[in-house]
């Protein structure tokens, strides 16, 4: 018998309702069939009990019969010793896989991280028994998360999502944290939870500080959570501890503490002072990440979106007790329409299986399918299906390029996408197959697609992609080779791409000044006056970054980065230079405040600095979403500045490599700011690092390959770039960043 693969997604107006994986059966042909790759079962499950045990026979139950392959024991915590659970209580599971803990007394959530603890696998996955999640999820869970994951990956519904969007917070480059709860499904290294109550006890921590482990964990490990949409099914069975007046108190209590306990540890006020043997607490700077993720029901795969979920948020603070009033901010600035569509088109609606659901689709947007839990054929044939209404069918249709991966090349499909009328609502069933040999299949939708009542528009990429062989190949955006049609790019191509791998929040300008050797002292104080003055003026709508010199490169040279509020904000401070020092003669605007220059003043200090200077040039970058740049500090030290003049057409490429092998140098230092080129010199990407002094750079740099993944990204962006230059450089007394 024939297997083939059939992938239907559900798509109405710019919406995507559903993505369904199912296998067919085609009776006229004939292949041999091989059998699911082997996963080993290297994942312990840790269920605690309480007052809901019908649920955790069930869950348990589950667990047993269909994830033989991932879950090697499942550990049921009882804490309620009133009654004695055994391994009788569950005839579906063989008793080898079981391990039950009868405690003596009620531990709470402490439990969960003892048992973790002592688990024989490395890995863990928690959950609570009010909730089911299924098999397929728990599943690619684990095949996401190894070794070198830095935060644990939390299943969160969206109204718990949202509240740990807005509870995130920055301080300077230390402090990087948000809350997430465990209870819905989350998955760890065990020797996560080992140092986790390792700290716990070098803190002192209080038995009830203790008992409450689940507020402490996300906040303590000082890491941005890796939170995904979860699917999971609701078992009932009476309110959650957690939950009502009382828990509301007790949580907040409970996280100011665990948030005023990093302060103290970060800030080092009293013992235990931090230092490189610490356990648990990162120490590393990181970025918030700009996906949103979700996995699928029915299939191994997840999906990934770069489409902001909420306009921009609040983040920087004082210190990492300011969490519960950063959310409080958030909560009051971001309108009913922005919460609301958070809560009803969440990512996961997109591959729930259901009609009724949807999350939107726009410009810029691919995706992908992935076939693991379906097996590997031999021969494998692949059908891919869009469902559509009658009325959107021709404006969908005619935006979505579908493509296959055969070997190492992206392929467009040879033959349209035929159409017929569907059983299922009466929805157009658009089929197109896959050529032999397909190891993904990728949606491309080119442009934005109107939906019921408004157009929902996004600068952001989008993307579910995974390899039929396996889910450690999802990728956000484009695979590296993806688009080698844009080979021999153009303007169009240069927009396209930075759609695709841009922030798009702002633009930061790069101004080269090359200055005469003997004038470098006069034109430091110029520098000063004018860039100083640029920022202090409101109307301006612009901020220094930073202001640098060159000490080892091109000699007696200087880089100001300025940041504007995108191209809009660009435009705009452009004419109110242009157009001023007309009827404007006072040094100073008419104000109060008589420290703010006006813009003639502004003009006045440039030319200043003219004679002063050989030669000079401009470029607008952009941010790349995965790095937005780092706030102002103060750390001392020198900066590096790498820039690379790629081939053209290689930007997605060189941004999905680059990206993944800086997840795996974060765990040593984190680049200061990274950007692209849009206008200026094209084809061009830059990094900026931070270090103490030379002999730390040669150190961290030797360190970095060492770790798993950053040589396989040199040799890989190596190939991608003509040439590059390397800078040292020292910030300028009044530079943000130094």
């Amino acid at each position: 018998m024939f297997t083939f693969q059939r992938v239907s997604l559900i798509l109405l107006w710019g919406s995507v309702i559903a993505i369904l994986s199912t296998p067919r059966q085609d009776p006229s042909r004939e292949t041999g069939l091989s059998r699911l790759p082997h996963l080993e079962a290297d994942t312990t499950a840790v269920i605690l009990n309480w007052g809901r045990f019908p649920n955790v026979v069930r869950i348990v139950s589950m667990m047993c019969t269909e994830l033989e392959d991932t879950l090697a024991t499942i550990h049921i915590w009882n804490n309620r010793n009133t009654t004695h659970i055994s391994k009788h209580d569950f005839p579906l599971c063989p008793r080898n896989r079981l391990k039950i803990t009868n405690s003596p007394a009620n531990i709470y959530f402490q439990a969960r991280f003892l048992a973790c603890s002592q688990a024989d696998t490395p890995f863990c996955f928690i959950q609570d028994d009010d909730y089911l999640v299924l098999p397929e999820i728990v599943r690619t869970l684990r095949l996401r998360f190894s070794d070198q994951s830095l935060s644990a990956i939390y299943l969160l519904p969206p109204h718990e999502a949202l509240s740990s969007d807005f509870r995130r917070v920055r301080v300077d480059t230390n402090i990087h944290v948000s809350f997430a709860w465990l209870g819905h499904g989350t998955i760890m290294k065990r020797s996560q939870a080992q140092d986790f109550l390792e700290l716990m006890q070098l803190l002192d921590a209080s038995e009830e500080e203790m008992e409450m482990a689940d507020n402490y964990f996300s906040i303590l490990a000082n890491v941005y959570p890796e939170i995904w949409f979860d699917q999971g099914i609701e078992l009932g069975g009476g309110k959650a501890f957690t939950q009502g007046v009382e828990g509301d108190q007790r949580n907040i209590k409970h996280i100011s503490r665990a948030a005023k306990y990093l302060d103290r540890i970060m800030n080092c006020a009293r013992p235990p002072c931090m230092d490189e043997n610490v356990p648990f607490t990162s120490l590393e700077n990181q970025a918030i990440s700009s996906m949103g993720k979700a996995p699928c029901i029915g299939s191994s795969c997840l999906l990934e979106t770069s489409i902001p979920m909420l306009p921009p948020t609040r983040v920087d603070a004082a210190s990492a007790s300011s969490l519960l009033n950063i959310e409080a901010t958030n909560r009051k600035s971001i309108n009913d329409n922005a919460t609301n569509d958070y809560l009803l088109h969440p990512p996961s609606h997109a591959v729930d299986g259901k009609p009724e659901t949807a999350f939107c689709i726009v410009k810029g947007n691919t995706l992908g399918i992935d076939l693991v839990d379906s097996g590997t054929l031999n021969g494998e044939v692949v059908e891919v299906v869009l469902l559509t209404d009658r009325v959107a069918r021709t404006g969908i249709l005619a935006s979505a390029k579908l493509q296959f991966r055969v070997g190492n090349s992206w392929l467009f499909a040879d033959t349209p996408f035929a159409c017929v009328t569907s059983e299922l609502n009466s929805l157009h069933e658009c089929s197109s197959w896959a050529p032999p040999n397909v190891s993904a299949v990728r949606l491309y939708f080119e442009r934005d697609i109107r939906r019921r009542g408004f157009l929902f528009r996004s600068s952001k990429a989008s993307s579910l992609h995974v390899s039929t062989t396996g889910i450690q190949h999802i990728i956000s955006h484009l695979a590296e080779d993806n688009f080698r049609e844009a080979q021999e790019a153009g303007e169009a191509d240069i927009q396209q791409h930075s759609r695709l791998v841009g922030r798009g929040k702002y633009i930061h300008g790069f101004e080269f000044h090359c200055v005469k050797p003997e004038k470098t002292k006069e034109y430091k104080g110029a520098a000063e006056k004018y860039y100083t003055g640029l920022v202090r003026n409101p109307n301006l709508h612009v901020k220094l970054t930073g202001s640098w010199e060159t000490i080892v490169g091109q000699q007696d040279t200087f880089l100001h980065i300025l940041e504007y509020e995108n191209y809009g904000g660009y435009d705009k401070t452009a004419q109110l230079v242009k157009n001023s020092g007309v009827s404007t003669t006072a040094p100073y605007a008419d104000r109060s405040d008589r420290l703010i220059p006006s813009i003639a003043q502004h003009l006045k200090d440039y030319e200043a600095m003219l004679p002063l200077i050989n030669s000079r040039s401009n470029q607008l970058n952009q941010e790349f979403a995965f790095f937005p740049t780092a706030p102002p500090h103060a750390q001392g030290g020198i900066f590096e500045l790498r820039s690379y003049q790629l081939i053209p057409g290689t930007l997605l490429a060189w941004e999905n490599t680059w990206r993944r092998g800086i997840d795996a140098r974060r765990k040593q230092i984190a680049p200061v700011g990274a950007w692209f080129s849009q206008v200026g010199r094209l084809h061009q990407v830059h990094h900026m690092w931070q270090y103490p002094n030379l002999e730390t750079r040669k150190v961290t740099r030797e360190k970095a390959w060492q770790i798993d993944g950053w040589a396989e990204t040199v040799d890989k962006t190596a190939q991608l770039a003509k040439f590059m230059d390397s800078f040292i450089m020292s910030p300028l007394d009044y530079s943000p960043l130094k």
